[in-house]
């Protein structure tokens, strides 16, 4: 009970802090990073606080990070979102690759709690090597093609969040799937960034080569217009 209580206190306090927080470019910070923590913050916030799912604290430590926020705020938004999915959360901490800023990315290192939780979390159980249907086994595709699982697995999970809350009453849906959205950009700039190009048919095979192509289309217009020479270079490729 009592613990109850302190946890409701430090939700409120945590609460206040990022409500009144005036956005500002710090000197450590540069204006590309000041810009992208700017807009996952504003975009973030649409959203109450009473109605936040792991996929908003997870983008709200990121966009506080890239605006050089303190690291306690941090971490406690990282820790939010591993308490209400932990499953989705230990696939973000295990590629490490959901935003291309060093600084979390030591953050998330550095943070011991969620590290050993991650470590003695049972993957065989938790994660599925099998599609729904169980016609598709992921374990046989990237043998057969000779492919890195762990960046397939992450690619699959970003389709299935892309096409989440899309279909029948999306319009009802949307907020939702706008976080989910966000999420997946992120990742998708990271593997960019660590890749240096496309990630298609020879880093995922045929089955996922169209996942980063269709996180751009979700994105906006700068992001599409930022990604359209790379597009044009992997339809060269007949990587996409």
């Amino acid at each position: 009970m009592y613990s109850n209580l302190i946890l409701v206190s430090q939700n409120i306090s945590f609460n206040e802090k990022i409500l009144n927080l005036k956005l500002s470019k710090r000197n450590s910070v540069t204006v590309d990073n000041y810009k992208k923590g700017k807009f996952i913050f504003e975009e973030t916030l649409k959203k109450d606080f009473k109605d936040f799912n792991y996929a908003n604290y997870w983008n709200l430590s990121i966009a506080l990070s890239y605006l050089g926020e303190n690291d306690n705020l941090i971490q406690f938004s990282i820790k939010k979102a591993y308490e209400i999915d932990s499953l989705s959360v230990y696939n973000m901490l295990k590629h490490i690759e959901g935003v291309d800023n060093e600084r979390y990315k030591e953050l998330l290192i550095e943070f011991s709690s969620i590290k050993e939780k991650i470590l003695n979390f049972d993957e065989k159980k938790s994660l599925s090597d099998f599609d729904k249907n169980n016609t598709f086994n992921i374990n046989s595709y990237c043998d057969k093609n000779k492919l890195d699982r762990s960046l397939v697995k992450l690619m699959r999970s970003i389709s299935k969040n892309d096409q989440k809350y899309r279909g029948k009453d999306y319009k009802k849906k949307l907020i939702k799937q706008r976080e989910l959205d966000i999420l997946n950009l992120q990742t998708i700039d990271s593997l960019y960034d660590k890749h240096g190009a496309y990630i298609g048919k020879s880093l995922v095979g045929e089955k996922f080569s169209h996942v980063m192509w269709l996180v751009i289309q979700h994105s906006n217009i700068e992001k599409m217009e930022e990604y359209l020479p790379v597009l044009i270079e992997a339809v060269k490729k007949k990587e996409l």
